[in-house]
């Protein structure tokens, strides 16, 4: 097996030491190693031999796959290496994962941690005869794109890999009838995913994928009050130490949850205006900066609670433009009972909230120029129904950003 395992590895043209790599604080390169493997672009390593890789900090949440070989007794422990396997990487197309356990680490899941019982997975009748093949192009040119990884979901846990060629050509095989997800990655372009229907010869091309380049990373980060290093990567100064990306979330992770020790608390921190400042107060105290950490993420359009949310307690980060759609969506019945004034004014502070965040929703808010032209600050007071009721409503439509079920 780990025979035929090194000659499949050796097959694509990949060192078999670069492929699998120990990875524990005595090397040297260990840092090095976990965040060549947290970045999707890079095709090695792809196993990772440790032993508490996945509890000491390092972030890598293209992580598809967690084995248990070590016996472990610590459900905390546990949770916390589960935590790591079940951050969502878009960039790898990743929403998901496995747990592959030899030692019955398994037993340490709680009921609510398993899907309902009434959850069927959507697996594709046969039979599997059919074939994709497929060509990956620069959408601005037209070239073929060589050696990028295609990847072919046909069902739960079936999925089927190929490269392309140097004419951008691949071919997937012993597929179904039906459509098939399909997933192309290649360096220095955006991640794609099509669905394509199979065809019953191989000897036509049944779809091209255009894929776009990424556009370059601005190399600047300005936070104030944070000495931010960019040197051969990111480093955060905190309490005159350097920490960098990976362990900076840590950090970050590690005081929040001393200060909050559940998801519900902090949305209920949060949609307080005067516990969310004291918290965000006490946060920049210890060097923990929101907009700093949704940079490292790649995330600047994300509201900062969920950016908190997602390194404390690994929650799914949702934009400011998801929070607000949904807003609109639940609430339409709210928002249309007002009249065409006030109406215009909750619709103009949730766009401002999508640009600047939940402090945009408050009454100061009220003396912008572009508000003012919806009408003079007391004929907007007089919309509401009062300045009481005013303050009333946009403390409503905060907690509706946030609480389950919106605006209550």
């Amino acid at each position: 097996m780990q025979n035929e395992l090194a000659y499949e590895i050796a097959s694509t043209g990949v060192n078999v030491d670069d492929f699998v790599v120990r990875i524990v604080d005595e090397e040297p390169n260990a840092i090095e190693l976990a965040e060549k493997m947290a970045d999707s672009e890079y095709q090695t390593p792809v196993l990772a031999v440790t032993v508490d890789l996945l509890s000491t900090g390092v972030d890598i949440p293209p992580v598809k796959n967690i084995v248990f070989m070590k016996p472990i007794a610590s459900k905390v422990l546990f949770k916390q290496i589960m935590g790591r396997g079940s951050r969502i990487s878009e960039d790898a197309n990743k929403f998901y994962f496995r747990i592959i356990d030899f030692v019955n680490a398994s037993r340490l899941l709680d009921p609510w941690d398993l899907p309902p019982e009434e959850y069927i997975p959507d697996i594709p009748e046969g039979p599997f005869d059919y074939f994709v093949k497929g060509k990956v192009v620069d959408s601005e040119d037209g070239m073929p794109v060589a050696n990028a990884r295609v990847t072919a979901k046909l069902g739960v846990n079936m999925v089927k890999p190929a490269r392309t060629n140097e004419n951008g050509e691949f071919i997937i095989d012993s597929c179904p009838h039906s459509p098939v997800k399909v997933k192309v990655e290649a360096k220095s372009y955006k991640l794609r995913e099509v669905s394509v229907d199979p065809i019953p010869f191989k000897d036509k091309i049944a779809v091209i994928i255009e894929l776009k380049k990424k556009k370059p990373k601005e190399g600047k980060i300005i936070v104030k009050g944070i000495n931010v290093y960019i040197e051969e990567e990111i480093y955060v100064e905190v309490e005159g130490k350097k920490l960098n990306k990976a362990r900076y979330i840590e950090y970050a992770r590690e005081n929040v949850r001393k200060k909050v020790l559940t998801l519900d608390d902090l949305r209920k921190i949060w949609i307080n205006k005067e516990s969310r400042k004291k918290f965000l107060d006490d946060l920049k105290a210890k060097s923990i900066n929101p907009e700093l950490i949704a940079q490292l993420l790649d995330r600047p359009d994300a509201d900062a609670f969920d950016i908190i949310a997602h390194v404390a307690f690994d929650a799914p980060i949702l934009s400011r433009d998801d929070r607000a759609q949904a807003l609109l969506n639940e609430k339409q019945e709210f928002i249309n009972s007002f009249c065409e004034t006030a109406k215009a004014v909750v619709l103009n502070l949730i766009e401002k909230y999508k640009i600047g965040g939940i402090e945009e929703i408050s009454p100061e808010a009220l003396e912008s120029p572009d508000i003012q032209k919806i009408g003079k600050l007391k004929e907007i007071i007089d919309a509401f129904g009062g300045k009481e009721n005013l303050i009333n409503i946009l403390e409503r439509i905060s907690r509706g950003l946030y609480e389950t079920g919106g605006v209550k």
